[in-house]
């Protein structure tokens, strides 16, 4: 029992371990590098901005235009002399913006910012700066009591508060204003990014900010949250402000910032993370200073978003990815020890046909490397167990394992086989021959790729085709894949950068403002993985598309996705699960030989899954890597390097003209179409003496 629940305990540990590094990965994919983070310190938030303004948050069109007329007036309560506070004001006054007022208010009139608004002042003799020293209190919050004596003095429509610590560009007030331009805009937001200023302990606060702050909003933006709402920057509208009781209606509020952008959301207005990232300063020159600074932002969370806070377990990954490297480490010795030791005289470890290639140089008795390495790790774990200070009932597991392992050694031993075979153990099975499968993706999309298609098939080498449904062009092609009964016809599903089949109103959690599946493929990976309701609206399209080409009336081939979409674990789950219901049999495996190291695990796995649902797939494609570009060099190429094994080569050939798409502009499909028709390509075929089809004809 108590082995047990210690194995337990190690998988649930596991599990934590498994959901960090994917908090992880999402965190690193949806926070863009900052660039300019090492030379704001110099230069303030302008190489921030800039860095940043080309990964917009809000899909609004800039209108900095239409905003130069509206006058904007800036809040800013202030407090003591903070070590850059007159660099950062100066930022406020460099405003392209037309018209812009600047209100500077201290509670007490002999706080030292007082001196540093006056040299600003001087410095800036034609701002509309204006200093506002009020005394009176409002409430327990003296930020917000500060905010209500300025705000007398705000002259304009457009009202934005920011910290003192901010910096920012020049286009700083018409990037924040513009998206007040929509009505239905309640408040507009920024994220930051932080300086650390005077020392060690300040740049620790800002690698707090930088590596898990943002990140962290950044991927919660990408689920869909828009529950924002930054001391950094808050811009509304005077009349917004008014109907939430002002600043009043905050004044003993503890983050304020967040509550009243939470008060304009109850009005039924959005939040907008603008693209712009503004930079904020960590002064606290202690690790005393840092940490009480730190608690009290914790507490903060804590007391306006406890799921958020209870997510920390998470999102803070370092002592998550540290366990599960020890943890991987000990169960990867553990499981092929054992496995390893019950495999020497059984067909099958679990459930999982054990597969090896025994080497060139097999060893004297003939014992697969796996194997010596399995009885190596099992010594070692006895040797360990019997030193240490354990439970008496893992030393005599140690030791039982050790001795499985031995006689382990000399089952193996007597297992002599020709070098090179390929094996499942209990059976004879000769190495797979070469097959060739020729696909055209896209078709459906226009009728210059239908016509290639078919003029491909007739006179070239083209032997399958991949239909996108819901294309402008399906019907054509469906037509015409019905009058070619040799063409093999497969479902290429469209769950990026294109149409929706499914009913608006039943996926509209999957598309764009234009109706449409959107192009970042990382942010809609994310809200597939995390968000529920988003994976049932996922499995409605992809359903729909089933059921679309299940009413062409033509014998489904193959299945893969647009932009090799399957690749996601969620995506490919779902496929799996629907296309039971629709006969799928094959399914392509988009592993090319050239793949990046980083997508070979996802692309293992891929493959793991659809033998384990008897998928059948090819064993590498060639196409990716020269999407575009396979013209009759390209082939001849290939050709002369293919490995053994069951390939496909695809491509996407059409009629000369205009780009079929955005993502498509320097494709050259004329090119591919013609190295499908090419004499040359043809004979090297030929020459190879494999089996030549779609994916029921070579995988058969």
């Amino acid at each position: 029992m108590a082995a047990h629940a210690l194995i337990a305990c190690q998988w649930l540990l596991l599990a934590g371990c498994v959901s960090a590094s994917i908090y992880t990965v999402a965190a690193a994919l949806a926070m863009p590098f900052f660039s300019a983070r090492h030379k704001s310190n110099h230069h303030g938030a302008r190489a921030v901005s800039r860095a940043h303004s080309r990964s917009p948050m809000h899909s609004a069109n800039r209108s900095a235009d239409s905003f130069a007329q509206v006058g904007v007036s800036v809040l800013k309560p202030l407090c003591g002399a903070e070590p850059r506070l007159y660099e950062n004001l100066r930022t406020f006054c460099e405003q392209r913006h037309e018209h812009f007022q600047l209100v500077l208010g201290v509670s007490s009139p002999h706080d030292p910012a007082i001196a540093v608004v006056r040299r600003l002042q001087a410095a800036y003799p034609t701002c509309d700066i204006e200093l506002a020293i009020d005394t009176r209190v409002h409430g327990s919050n003296l930020k917000v009591s500060n905010l209500i004596n300025m705000a007398v003095r705000a002259r304009h429509d457009i009202i934005v508060i920011a910290d003192s610590d901010i910096a920012v560009d020049s286009d700083y007030l018409d990037s924040v204003a513009a998206p007040l331009a929509d009505p239905n805009v309640g408040v507009v937001t920024c994220l930051y990014v932080a300086r650390g200023v005077g020392g060690f302990w300040p740049r620790v606060g800002a690698l707090f900010i930088n590596e898990w702050f943002a990140p962290s909003v950044r991927v919660a933006h990408a689920m869909g949250s828009r529950r924002f709402g930054f001391g950094a920057t808050l811009a509304l509208r005077r009349a917004t402000l008014e109907r939430i009781g002002g600043f009043e209606a905050l004044k003993n509020c503890l983050a304020d910032d967040y509550w009243l952008a939470e008060h304009v959301r109850a009005l039924g207005l959005q939040t907008v993370l603008s693209r712009v990232m503004v930079a904020t300063d960590v002064i606290e020159p202690t690790f005393a200073a840092l940490w009480q600074r730190e608690t009290r932002w914790l507490r903060t969370i804590r007391s306006v978003n406890p799921p958020g806070f209870v997510s920390l377990l998470i999102t803070f990954p370092t002592p998550w990815l540290l366990t599960g490297a020890w943890l991987t480490a000990s169960l990867a010795i553990r499981n092929c020890a054992h496995d390893a030791v019950r495999g020497g005289d059984r067909e099958r470890v679990g459930h999982r046909a054990v597969r090896w290639r025994a080497p060139a140089a097999a060893s004297a008795r003939g014992a697969p490397r796996a194997y010596v390495l399995a009885r190596s790790a099992a010594r070692a774990v006895a040797r360990y167990a019997a030193r240490a200070p354990v439970a008496g009932q893992r030393v005599r597991f140690a030791r039982r394992l050790a001795r499985r392992a031995h006689a382990a050694r000399h089952t193996v031993g007597r297992a002599q086989r020709p070098a090179g075979q390929s094996h499942v153990i209990g059976s004879a099975k000769p190495a797979q021959p070469r097959g060739l499968i020729i696909t055209a993706d896209d078709f459906g999309l226009h009728q210059r790729v239908n016509y290639a298609v078919e003029r491909a098939h007739r006179n070239g080498v083209l032997r399958a085709a991949s239909l996108m449904v819901g294309a402008p062009a399906a019907a054509d092609a469906v037509a015409r894949a019905r009058a070619l009964p040799e063409l093999r016809v497969g479902l290429h599903l469209v769950l990026a950068d294109g149409a929706a089949l499914a009913p608006r109103e039943q996926v509209a959690a999957l598309l764009d403002e234009n109706g449409r599946f959107g192009s970042n493929m990382v942010r809609d990976g994310v809200r597939f993985f995390f968000l529920p309701h988003v994976r049932r609206q996922l499995a409605q399209e992809i359903r729909a598309q089933f059921e679309a080409f299940a009413a062409t009336g033509l014998t489904l081939d193959h299945v893969n996705t647009h932009k090799h979409f399957h690749l996601h674990p969620t995506v490919l789950g779902l496929i799996l699960d629907i296309g039971r219901d629709y006969g799928m049999k094959a399914m392509r495996l988009p592993f090319e030989a050239n793949a990046p190291l980083w997508l070979r695990p996802w692309i293992a796995h891929v493959k793991t899954r659809l033998e384990r649902a008897n998928i059948a797939h090819n064993d590498y494609v060639v196409g990716i890597a020269a999407s575009g570009r396979m013209d009759e060099a390209a082939w001849l190429a290939a050709l002369a390097s293919l490995p053994h094994g069951v390939g496909e080569i695809y491509c996407h050939p059409a009629l000369a003209g205009d780009a079929l798409s955005e993502g498509m502009r320097d494709y050259r499909h004329a090119d591919e179409l013609q190295a499908l028709l090419s004499p040359g390509v043809a004979a090297a075929i030929r020459a190879l003496g494999a089996r030549v089809g779609g994916f029921a004809d070579v995988l058969a």
